[in-house]
This record gives structure tokens, C-alpha cells and sequence, in this order.
């Protein structure tokens, strides 16, 4: 029984990473088989195995809007579109300012144009640079 989050309505993530978040997971399920004593399984979770396995209030997600915030995760960002209830943002994070060309910015215009792309994302300003300490002059 949901008992009170039966009453909630559904809902959507404006701001993941499942490029990221689907292998994490993905590995954190190979090492849980590991330690039950399970076969182990080498393929990727996909995002169907994922939504489908959500319990609990978590059943009422409807959707997300899944961040590309580098050049490495343009790709994958763009294949999760293909999935129900996916949405993308493309961007690059201040921190992977450094990947910045023309190049770039032409990938980011004709990702903006593909139908499930509803915003730029990742590219405000940060004033602190996480990886040196060092203000971004």
C-alpha cells in the first residue's frame, strides 16, 4: 500500500544526468548479484528497466528532463531521448568550459532542434572552480 503517497500527484525530474545515473546503477546491480551469489548480468540498464522497477511514490514519475553537460555526453544523452517521457537540455558545465569550439556550438544548435529538447542547460556561470580552488576569471 502507497498509504499517503497514493494521494500524490505525478511528477517529473527537471534536472538528472541518467548518462550518468543508469550505469551507476547498472553497477551497483552486478555487485549486488556479486555478494547474493547471483549471476551476474553484463548488460546496461536501460531506462524501460529502470522506470519500471520504481516502487512506492516513485511510480507516479511521469518524465524528466536529463542533462548533457559535456561533449562525452552529448551521445548518450541524445540516444535517451528516444525513450517515453524522456526530455533534454544540452549544455556545457563551466566546469568543461575548456571543450568549448565551434565545433561545440554547432552540435549544441542542432541538438537544440531535435522535438524532445525543451532547454540549454548547464551553462550558468560559476564563480568557483570545484576542480582548483582557483576563481574562473
Amino acid at each position: 500500500s502507497r498509504g499517503f503517497c497514493a494521494s500524490l500527484p505525478s511528477f517529473i525530474d527537471t534536472h538528472c544526468h541518467l548518462d550518468m545515473v543508469l550505469p551507476r546503477l547498472a553497477r551497483q546491480a552486478r555487485r549486488d548479484a556479486r555478494k547474493a551469489g547471483r549471476a551476474e548480468t553484463t548488460s546496461p540498464l536501460s531506462f524501460a528497466d529502470w522506470r519500471s522497477s520504481l516502487e512506492g511514490a516513485h511510480r507516479s514519475f511521469e518524465g524528466c528532463v536529463t542533462i548533457a553537460c559535456s561533449t562525452n555526453s552529448f551521445g548518450p544523452t541524445t540516444d535517451l531521448l528516444a525513450n517515453e517521457g524522456v526530455y533534454g537540455s544540452f549544455g556545457i558545465h563551466p566546469l568543461n568550459a575548456h571543450e568549448w569550439s565551434e565545433e561545440v556550438e554547432e552540435k549544441l544548435r542542432a541538438a537544440a532542434s531535435l522535438p524532445k529538447v525543451v532547454a540549454w542547460g548547464e551553462c550558468g556561470l560559476d564563480y568557483y572552480d570545484k576542480k582548483t580552488g582557483q576563481e574562473i576569471r
